[in-house]
C-alpha cells in the first residue's frame, strides 16, 4: 500500500474560547509529534475548518497568499489567483497540496499566477502567426517569455528584429502592470485591516465606557 505523502487533519472550532489547532498541536508541537511518531513519520498539516468557503480555501492553502478567489457555486469550482512567487506554494509538490485542499473543500481548484492570466495574443507585437511561432518554439506563457532577450526571439524563424524588441518590451510591461496591481491589492487589503482593528477597539472602547458609567 502506497503511503500518502502528507496527511490532513481538519478541526472545526466549536468553542471561540479555544484554539482547536493549538490544542490538536499541544504545548511546544508534542501532541502532534507523537502522532507523527506513531504513523512513521507521516508529514501533517493542521487546518482550521471554517463555514465561509473563501476563507476555508484560504486556510487549506496556507501558507500560500492568495490574491482573489472567483467561485463557480454551481460547478464547484473555484478559480484562485496567486503572486507568481506563491504558483509553486499554493500547487505543492508534485499538485499535492492543490490535490488536498480540493479534496477538503469539495471545489475544483484552478490555481493561476498573475502573470498567467496575460494571454501572449494581448501583448503588443503578438498577432496569431507570432503567437503560433512563440508556442512552436516552447513558449506558452508571457511568464516563459520574461526568460527570452529579443536576440533570443530572432533567431525564431519569422519573428523579425522590430517585433522581436516590441515584443520583450511588451512582456516586461505586463510583470510591471501585476506587480503594481498587486502592491495596490495589498495596500488596500492593509487599509482594510487597519479600519477593522480600529473600528474593533472603538466598540471595546465604547462598552467599557458603558459598564464603567452605567
Amino acid at each position: 500500500m502506497k503511503r500518502a505523502l502528507v496527511l490532513r487533519l481538519l478541526f472545526i472550532q466549536l468553542m471561540k474560547k479555544i484554539d482547536c489547532v493549538g490544542s490538536c498541536v499541544g504545548m511546544r508541537g508534542q501532541r502532534v509529534k507523537n502522532i507523527v511518531m506513531e504513523l512513521n513519520d507521516e508529514k501533517i498539516d493542521i487546518v482550521r475548518w471554517n463555514a465561509d468557503i473563501e476563507i476555508f480555501m484560504k486556510n487549506s492553502l496556507a501558507p500560500a497568499e492568495l490574491e482573489k478567489i472567483t467561485l463557480n457555486k454551481d460547478r464547484k469550482i473555484a478559480e484562485i489567483l496567486v503572486k507568481d512567487d506563491q504558483l509553486s506554494l499554493a500547487i505543492g509538490k508534485k499538485g499535492q497540496n492543490i490535490r488536498l485542499s480540493s479534496k477538503l473543500t469539495g471545489y475544483l481548484l484552478n490555481v493561476k499566477s498573475l502573470l498567467q492570466r496575460v494571454a501572449l495574443k494581448d501583448l503588443d507585437g503578438v498577432g496569431a502567426k507570432t503567437e503560433k511561432i512563440l508556442k512552436e518554439n516552447g513558449v506558452e506563457t508571457v511568464k516563459d517569455l520574461l526568460k527570452y532577450s529579443a536576440d533570443d526571439l530572432k533567431k525564431m524563424e519569422g519573428i523579425g528584429a522590430k517585433t522581436a524588441d516590441k515584443i520583450v518590451e511588451a512582456a516586461h510591461q505586463a510583470l510591471l502592470t501585476t506587480e503594481s496591481k498587486s502592491k495596490e491589492h495589498d495596500i488596500t487589503a492593509g487599509l482594510a485591516d487597519m479600519a477593522a482593528q480600529s473600528s474593533g477597539s472603538s466598540q471595546a472602547s465604547a462598552a467599557r465606557k458603558r459598564r464603567y458609567h452605567g
